[in-house]
């Protein structure tokens, strides 16, 4: 007996050891069952009409933020799942800054370099998906890499840093798990396990029954909530921390990106050196304020470059790191010459295009976010760099002058939306005291239809600025101000950029104002997303009036067997043959309008020239 107890403990060791493992893996399988927490995976598939497409996944900011309840969430950009032959896919990483904040997703420099690109190189299926956010830094783009290169990419463009210190998972932030960034890492690319997820969500809990309850100040700002540390001292060991959280993590995808051979394309970083005054300074030789008062001083004296330099100190000594120190833009620099990658000299680009090349409120908004001049820069560096550098080919095609002087997509409902939320941000700390509430929202008063709409779009969860758009264009049109319309439709096309109908609509009003080669871009560009009656109708029709008689005509031949009942596509159809010569083909079809309508004008006299040629 005793013997065969012996022989047993072995055994019992073994089950022992694997009941922990076996416990684990039951709780995995379970979590899973039931889906635990959720999706979150960086895409998801799109449904309905769209069911070919992948888009960005907008609960997947939950695998960074444990306490924050009010969730930021990347664009709703869109690709297909399958890469088409002519295809080229970007890949954007990025903050607040890169998603466009405070515009819509039509004011992103994202959906500017898109319709650009789109434009010089029509013969490619060109996709940019922006998967910014608000409030992520480089830990949460580190963790997007390895599903964008799942994804095929051609490239990766990365405006990002100035997150790095609060935003989730940041040196100070509010959703810290630490000061390692290996572990931290560890941490995400484990967290694909629901038990890991169960894990944090359930420490965080324990830590917020044991820890004093931070006051949540009434309508907060997500900028404000993010900060922990108020007070980071410039080289102090927090400060250095945050130096090298970014220095690796942004070497790390780097190195991800060059294995996988996919092109990569840096940024250099900017704000607001020259109307921003420090948040927070400290006392002794790294005084904010001080700094910043001298600078203003050798501003008045005429000596810009003296100037320029200690906005720069001022703004690195600014002990709340809300802007990106200058330390950040030399990490870029040097990851980029060691690994030999471009960099985008985005801050040449701002100090040209700014009085005594120091940038202020003439491109800013606040204290770093670009206003639609800053973003219209930004994506105009991009794409040089990105030119000058054989991004997508080795020779970039001449863009005529019609694409060159298309308008931007963003109207006035834009500009007050984006008022509105600047207005709120600065109604809160760290621009008023910590204690103000901020009272905004409850003193707002609408001074006309679009301000109305806008703070529509701000208060009401279902009422989109895609909504807004259609009500305003909806509305001028009714007017007769098809120009107004025109701009409403306009801007949908950088919302939905792979949506048909607001280029079709803004084709519509451009057709009505008599703006044809206009028209013809936006029909053409619709052509990629629907191949509809419409678009071929009157595309075929354009062409027709620039004398490109082949060209038109089969587009109109594609119209027609969509629809061989229109009287207009009909006639110009038969004209489209006549002009080729083609003179059977043409009267059969002014025969068949002739049976729908005997009284269409010029038919008779369309009718009769093909006669008498067919006689010759």
């Amino acid at each position: 007996m005793k013997k065969s107890v012996e022989s047993k403990k072995p055994l019992f060791k073994i089950v022992s050891l694997l009941l922990p493992f076996l416990f684990l893996t039951l709780l995995e399988v379970g979590l899973r069952v039931f889906n635990y927490g959720g999706n979150l995976d960086l895409f998801i598939s799109k449904s309905g009409e769209y069911s070919a497409y992948e888009t960005c996944n907008p609960a997947v900011a939950r695998r960074y933020f444990v306490k924050e309840k009010r969730l930021p969430a990347p664009s709703q950009d869109i690709f297909l799942k399958v890469k088409p032959k002519n295809g080229y896919r970007i890949f954007v990483l990025g903050g607040s800054s890169a998603a466009g904040y405070p515009y819509g997703e039509n004011v992103m420099f994202s959906r500017i370099l898109h319709r650009r690109l789109t434009n010089t190189f029509p013969d490619k299926m060109i996709e940019v998906v922006n998967t910014a956010m608000p409030a992520i830094n480089s830990y949460a783009m580190l963790d997007f890499v390895d599903e964008i290169l799942d994804n095929e990419p051609d490239a990766i463009l990365i405006y990002g840093g100035h997150n790095e210190f609060y935003g989730a998972l940041g040196i100070g932030s509010s959703e810290s798990l630490g000061k390692s960034p290996s572990i931290i890492n560890w941490i995400l690319k484990f967290q694909q396990m629901k038990t890991i997820r169960l894990m944090r969500n359930i420490l965080n809990n324990l830590f917020s029954l044991f820890s004093s309850e931070k006051q949540i100040i009434p309508n907060s700002t997500l900028m404000e909530r993010m900060v922990e540390e108020q007070s980071i001292y410039f080289q102090s060991d927090i400060y250095k921390a945050g130096i090298n959280q970014f220095r690796t993590n942004l070497a790390d995808i780097i190195q991800k990106a060059k294995d996988a051979k996919v092109k990569i394309l840096l940024s250099e970083l900017v704000s607001n050196i020259g109307h921003q005054k420090p948040f927070v300074s400290q006392r002794g030789k790294y005084n904010a304020d001080s700094t910043f008062a001298l600078a203003q001083d050798f501003e008045k004296e005429g000596n810009f470059s003296k100037a320029k330099e200690l906005f720069f100190k001022a703004k690195d000594y600014d002990m709340l790191r809300f802007r990106a120190p200058e330390e950040f833009n030399t990490i870029i620099q040097g990851l980029a010459a060691l690994n030999e990658i471009p960099v985008v000299p985005l801050k040449q680009f701002y100090s040209e295009n700014s009085r005594n090349g120091i940038t202020g409120n003439n491109l800013m908004l606040e204290h770093l976010h670009p206003n639609f001049k800053g973003y219209v820069l930004m994506a105009e560096a991009f794409i040089i760099t990105m030119r000058n550098n054989n991004f997508i080919s080795s020779k970039w095609p001449v863009i005529n002058k019609v694409h060159k002087n298309l308008k931007p997509g963003i109207t006035k409902l834009d500009s007050s939306l984006a008022a509105l939320k600047i207005n709120i941000l600065k109604g809160g700390w760290p621009f008023k005291k910590r204690s103000t509430v901020n009272t905004v929202l409850a003193n707002y008063k609408a001074k006309n239809r679009i301000d109305t709409l806008a703070f529509r779009v701000w208060k009401e969860s279902g009422y989109t600025l895609e909504r807004g758009h259609v009500d305003l264009a909806i509305y001028y049109s009714k007017q007769n101000n098809f120009e107004a319309a025109f701009n409403e439709y306009n801007a949908l096309t950088q919302i939905t950029p792979y949506n048909s109908s607001p280029y079709i609509k803004a084709a519509e009003m451009l057709i009505k104002l008599n703006r044809f080669n206009e028209a013809g871009i936006f029909l053409k560009t619709s052509l990629k997303y629907e191949n509809s009656f419409y678009a071929n109708k009157w595309l075929g029709q354009i062409l027709l009036g620039q004398t490109k008689n082949t060209e038109g005509l089969k587009y109109l031949q594609v119209a027609y067997k969509k629809n061989n009942r229109d009287s207009q596509l009909l006639y110009n159809l038969g004209g489209a043959y006549y002009l080729n010569k083609e003179y059977a083909l043409a009267l059969e079809k002014i025969e068949e309008l002739e049976k729908i309508s005997t009284n269409f004008p010029r038919l008779s006299v369309l009718k009769s020239r093909i006669i008498e040629l067919q006689r010759k």
